[in-house]
């Protein structure tokens, strides 16, 4: 916990991007290395928290972030041990287009092509 860059972070200093010195990219990676390293023990937070790492970009090589490699971990933790914070994640994913393909809720699809009237029942019970 002591190298989790997320937790020592003070919020109002995050409006200024600041490129990160290489110590605090050596610390990003070495987080990484032990939440991948957690993940890997079956420890189902640390893969949320790996996803969490790659959607930012903490402790990548090169500090972009890498969508694609963060909905894998979400859906792995989501499937495998029932994470309803990588299910939410990867929900948002979904909703927003990042890293997976955009698509709309079921809700949103239901009132777009059906009519309100047929909606009336389902919104006020009879």
């Amino acid at each position: 916990m002591l190298a989790d860059k997320q937790r020592i972070r003070v919020p109002f200093l995050d409006a200024v991007p600041a490129s990160p010195s290489p110590a605090v990219k050596q610390l990003d990676r070495l987080a990484l290395t032990y939440w991948t390293r957690s993940a890997a023990q079956d420890n189902v937070d640390a893969l949320v928290k790996m996803g969490d790492y790659y959607f930012s970009g903490l402790g990548t090589e090169d500090g972009v972030p890498q969508r694609e490699r963060a909905a894998g971990c979400y859906q792995s933790a989501s499937t495998t041990r029932f994470s309803a914070m990588s299910m939410w994640n990867l929900g948002y994913m979904h909703e927003t287009g990042q890293g997976v393909p955009q698509v709309r809720s079921s809700l949103s699809r239901l009132v777009l092509l059906v009519p309100l009237e047929r909606l009336a029942p389902l919104v006020r019970p009879s």
